[in-house]
């Protein structure tokens, strides 16, 4: 019976072994139905075999503190190789160290432009900021047009409580008559198509 244990225990972890950690799905913590604190060992290291999921979930891990001493230089490393690679809630994370001098010297100009490249794949937080930015002129020229814009984007991809700051940004352009709101309108429906960011 023991010799039994012994080999069943040695194969599971002998098929353990030759998994590739690059191919190994780490669930982001804060997207889990579950609120269990992912392994940090298991974590890193499929964060440097590859996984942009496993390095995202290290960043924000390194950010906040789970599971790990908080270390901002470090989690600006991680989400950097994974916003790099394109991944929306990377470039999201990165921008906020940009944008609050965490991990990194503030740089609101790099904020706006990492918020940037997140809104465009339909990032809502991402697209709040970036609209805020523009609404404030915050690390971008001010321009209402823009920010308007945004926030009918991220109305569309279904966040109604963006109602509460498309209608008083509407109303600071103006009436019709004078085309900043057209303009406006006509912005969002070409971000919404040119990044295919229709409700899913």
């Amino acid at each position: 019976m023991r010799l039994i244990k012994f080999l069943a225990a040695f194969l599971l972890l002998l098929g353990g072994c030759s998994e590739d950690p690059s191919s190994k799905t780490i669930q982001p913590w804060r997207n889990s139905l579950k609120w269990d604190v992912p392994d940090f060992d298991e974590t890193r290291t499929a964060a440097e075999g590859g996984s942009a999921d496993a390095q995202t979930t290290l960043g924000k891990m390194y950010a906040d503190g789970i599971g790990v001493t908080q270390d901002a230089v470090e989690a600006v490393k991680w989400y950097r190789v994974a916003a790099e690679r394109g991944y929306p809630e990377s470039q999201y994370g990165l921008a906020e160290m940009y944008d609050s001098g965490e991990g990194v010297l503030q740089d609101q100009v790099e904020a706006a432009e990492w918020y940037l490249k997140a809104a465009k794949q339909g990032h809502v937080d991402a697209v709040e900021r970036i609209g805020d930015m523009y609404e404030n002129g915050i690390g971008v020229p001010p321009d209402l047009i823009e920010a308007y814009a945004w926030y009918a984007v991220g109305c569309e991809i279904g966040h109604k409580g963006f109602l509460l700051k498309l209608e008083p940004t509407a109303a600071a352009l103006g009436n019709e008559r004078n085309g900043m709101l057209a303009e406006a309108k006509k912005r969002a429906a070409d971000y919404l198509n040119r990044y295919d960011l229709r409700r899913r």
